[in-house]
């Protein structure tokens, strides 16, 4: 089963280390083995210090490993460092690699650098994201609404299976939000953080369970395809601070 990995990271709180430290851990079932800018151009992860040295010359890395396990990390413009993946896993392991997920973004958010993070089924992705374009000639054209990082400046792309909120959102809502919420599991986070995961198997849950969650917290978060993008935003307090974040890393780079 291919589960699809999402993550969207504050640059100004992101440390080289911490990029590497990310990559590096040995965890269950993330195996990883390979870097590089492209897939391409990808080499055997023999020194963290060979990593460290592309980082800091790409800001961005490509990671591959086993079960056509492969994880971006991309700097935007925006100051943003965003990314994610896909790997294929049998179902009954499924758990087991949302916990190591759920490592991995704690170790990327030891300084808070974690902005949100989602981990769904590529079904459920497909079913909320993709967009079909039919021609009269009978060609067709396939795109996708609602997750680039162009997108996340304006609205959340929608809850997961598993989601991970950092603090830098969090603080701009109401605290109540996203706590006591009875359909979830809660999972130990960092930094003020949210984290969870639908109280259903990963197999059971459907893209209407999640809306209905999301309709739960509130619709106009998050992104949906049968709702006018006019009406979803994030809050004032966010929008605010992603410009920050996009100001600071233009002072930076100019």
């Amino acid at each position: 089963m291919r589960i699809d990995i999402s993550y969207k990271l504050n640059y100004h709180k992101l440390t080289p280390s911490t990029v590497i430290k990310a990559i590096t851990t040995k965890y269950k079932h993330l195996k990883i083995e390979k870097y590089g800018d492209s897939e391409r151009k990808m080499k055997k992860i023999e020194t963290e210090k060979d990593l460290l040295a592309h980082w800091e010359y790409y800001t961005s890395i490509l990671v591959k490993g086993k079960n056509k396990l492969f994880l971006s990390f991309d700097t935007s413009r925006y100051g943003q460092v965003y990314g994610g993946g896909v790997i294929d896993i049998a179902q009954k392991k499924i758990e087991e690699v949302i916990q190591d997920v759920h490592l991995l973004l704690n170790i990327l958010n030891e300084e808070g650098a974690v902005l949100f993070a989602r981990i769904i089924s590529e079904e459920i992705h497909k079913e909320k994201h993709e967009v079909i374009t039919h021609f009269k000639s009978g060609g067709r054209s396939i795109g996708w609404k609602g997750t680039s990082i162009h997108d996340f400046m304006e609205y959340l792309p929608g809850l997961g299976y598993y989601t991970f909120l950092g603090q830098d959102y969090l603080t701009t809502l109401p605290p109540t939000k996203f706590k006591n919420l009875q359909e979830v599991n809660y999972l130990p986070t960092t930094n003020s953080s949210i984290a969870f995961q639908v109280r259903q198997t990963f197999q059971e849950t459907t893209a209407e369970d999640i809306e209905q969650l999301e309709e739960k917290i509130d619709p106009l978060l998050f992104f949906s395809k049968n709702r006018e993008l006019s009406t979803t935003s994030h809050p004032t307090d966010f929008k605010e601070l992603l410009l920050k974040i996009e100001e600071e890393f233009e002072r930076l780079f100019p």
